[in-house]
């Protein structure tokens, strides 16, 4: 067998009747610059077609004489492209029997009439050849096309995305097997039906009419819609389609990508949700400093014109600690949301008794719902219940949980926290009369900043963030809330659930340094603050408790006046111009008269890093402001640290 690597695929395949007829073939064909081979028989001209070849030139008795079926079956294996020529030479001409069986199975047959001039024959050969040249073209650019074809679809079918053709006119003509799987189509089903079977209703008509625009101007493609899963559920997906064309600008194809985005539209409209819960916050939030700042400059106005009714003045000053005390509410419940969203919340848990915090609880809620008028009931299990809790955060949000019920609660109405137990936990149920929580709400209900819209009724104070924080810290705890309603105007229902501990392992908490206070002594003080009303304020308030107290208003004048006046306490704000609070504190420290001051940060800041800078600077305590006057009362009382007075003589 002859290498096929070396064979020339125009070569002549001649089937001669005798040696001497095939010598001068030979030479004939080899004169006018065409390869031949001679084929002994039938059987050698079919093996040799498999191999390739230009053309075929055999006499009528050579086809006659032998088994015609191998060449009939060399010609059925040959590609689609190839349709080899095959010139018969004849006695009788087209007028053969042998010529006619020839030209009606075996295709592509030429006839020439014997006696052939050499001319005629050469002529018709290289005809044939050129033919064929233009056929092995065809077969290179199909073949070409189909490897394509090949890497096109092996690449479409690893992709994550959905890949798809269609014709000019829109009929889909492949999908790749992402598309199949997920929608469960066949291919058949896929091209006729896919419009009715897989897109969304509410998303059909606008799909269906973009994608007639582009078929009908020839442009891009792209939309977003919801498409059916094989299980019945809708994702989003985007598709982007372009069309082919050919050198005159006339659609000859579409190209199309269908990609999976559900995610990242769940997301879009997260962030867009959260984007306007933020504007409705700080909304909500400029609107809850305001109230307590209205009656505050009312207070304070009346103050000025009645400065000789005690009683107006007094009356003033409690609505002005009222509302003081609801701002740094605010405030703290701010923080506490900030420490909650960073991690940096932390618990001081102790062997506590559940009445106890209840309690705890109710009292700070109590003025809250008496203020409403409700009646509140208390219902606690006869035996004593045992948590390993930190007793000032359970107690924050079962008062959390208590104000909710009285916020939305229409005056006069009744709420009750019960207790149950149930083997090692306790449950514990706050459930009102009020409004009522909409289906619809319920699942973000202990969402950051989440708001629910109650009708002009019910427009209460609160940013939203008590019942996030009331999540948060139960679960700090171990414990899980949940919350339900039957619905508008049905009450509600907040469950939190908690793990108890054995009673014989409680440990009864500290108190007694908590509570100490020792009696109070004249101390020398300096208040240092770049806001001049807070410095003046300070100042006045610690000379009406016994002090000599100095103000300066930056970090320099602070360190001078440190110096020079060896304060026993030294408050600092921490933002102050010139030098900070922070390098004040460092320079007040690295003098030998300052080792024994007790500094005091002041600061606006209360996250745990900002307290971290303030040890590392030498702080002693940390206070945010506004800053409770009774803290001051406790802070110049415990002087007697002897830590610090040995310091203080140490210097």
């Amino acid at each position: 067998m002859n290498d096929v690597s070396t064979i020339d695929p125009e070569r002549v395949l001649v089937l001669a009747p005798t040696a001497a007829d095939a010598t001068l073939s030979r030479s004939v064909l080899a004169e006018a610059g065409l390869a031949c081979h001679v084929c002994a028989d039938l059987a050698e001209l079919s093996r040799e077609l498999d191999q390739g070849a230009g053309a075929v030139l055999s006499t009528e008795e050579m086809l006659a004489a032998g088994d015609t079926q191998p060449l009939m079956e060399a010609l059925r294996r040959q590609p689609p492209w190839s349709d080899v020529p095959i010139i018969l030479l004849c006695g009788s001409g087209a007028d053969s029997p042998v010529a006619a069986w020839a030209m009606e199975l075996l295709g592509n047959v030429t006839v020439l009439e014997r006696p052939v001039r050499l001319t005629t024959l050469i002529s018709t050969l290289q005809t044939a050849i050129r033919a064929r040249r233009r056929q092995y073209e065809l077969g290179d650019k199909m073949e070409a096309l189909r490897r394509n074809e090949e890497r096109f679809h092996t690449l479409s079918e690893i992709i994550p995305s959905i890949v798809w053709t269609a014709a000019p006119d829109g009929t889909i003509t492949y999908a790749n097997q992402q598309w199949l799987r997920y929608t469960g189509l066949t291919p058949e089903l896929n091209t006729r039906e896919w419009p009715e079977l897989v897109l969304h209703p509410d998303d059909k008509q606008a799909c269906l009419e973009r994608w007639a625009r582009a078929l009908r101007e020839g442009t891009e493609y792209e939309v977003e819609v919801r498409h059916r899963r094989h299980d019945g559920a809708y994702r989003w997906f985007v598709t982007r389609a372009v069309p082919l064309k050919d050198g005159a600008g006339r659609v000859t194809a579409w190209f199309g990508v269908t990609t999976d985005i559900h995610e990242q539209k769940e997301l879009h409209e997260r962030l867009h949700d959260a984007d306007r819960r933020k504007d409705e916050f700080l909304a909500t939030l400029a609107h809850e400093l305001r109230n307590p700042l209205a009656p505050i400059r009312n207070a304070l106005h009346i103050m000025r014109l009645m400065q000789d009714d005690r009683a107006a003045i007094e009356q003033s000053r409690m609505m002005m600690e009222r509302q003081l005390g609801q701002l740094a509410r605010l405030i703290d419940d701010l923080f506490d949301a900030s420490r909650i969203a960073q991690g940096k919340l932390t618990l001081h848990r102790e062997r506590v008794d559940l009445e106890s915090v209840v309690m705890s609880a109710v009292e700070t809620a109590r003025p809250y719902i008496e203020a409403f008028g409700h009646e509140l009931t208390v219902v606690l299990p006869p035996q004593p219940v045992y948590l390993d809790a930190d007793p000032v955060r359970l107690a924050q949000a079962f008062s959390n949980l208590l104000n909710n019920a009285a916020k939305y609660t229409d005056r006069g109405g009744q709420i009750w926290l019960t207790a149950t137990c149930q083997e090692k936990e306790v449950i514990v149920t706050v459930r009102d009369t009020g409004m009522g929580v909409p289906a619809n709400a319920l699942p973000s209900i202990f969402d950051m900043f989440t708001q629910i819209d109650r009708g002009p009724r019910l427009s209460r104070d609160g940013l939203g963030i008590g019942l996030a924080l009331v999540k948060r810290l139960v679960e700090m705890h171990g414990g899980t809330v949940a919350a339900r309603s039957e619905g508008a105007l049905k009450g509600s229902e907040f469950s939190v659930r908690l793990t108890t501990v054995p009673a014989t392992t409680v440990h009864q908490p500290r108190s007694g340094d908590d509570r100490r206070r020792a009696a109070a002594a004249r101390r020398r003080v300096l208040v240092a603050d770049d806001n001049k009303d807070t410095a003046e304020s300070l100042g006045t308030l610690l000379r009406m408790m016994g002090n000599e107290v100095h103000t300066v208003y930056d970090g320099a004048q602070a360190v001078e006046e440190a110096a020079a006046f060896r304060p026993d306490v030294v408050l600092l704000d921490v933002g102050m111009p010139r030098l900070n609070g922070y390098d004040a504190a460092r320079r007040i420290r690295d003098e030998g008269w300052g080792q024994g001051m007790v500094l005091v940060a002041l600061t606006g800041w209360g996250q745990e890093e900002d307290k971290h800078l303030a040890t590392e600077a030498g702080f002693d305590r940390y206070f945010t402001k506004p800053v409770n006057p009774a803290d001051l009362v406790q802070l110049v009382a415990g002087l007697h640290d002897s830590r610090r007075h040995d310091r203080r003589r140490e210097s």
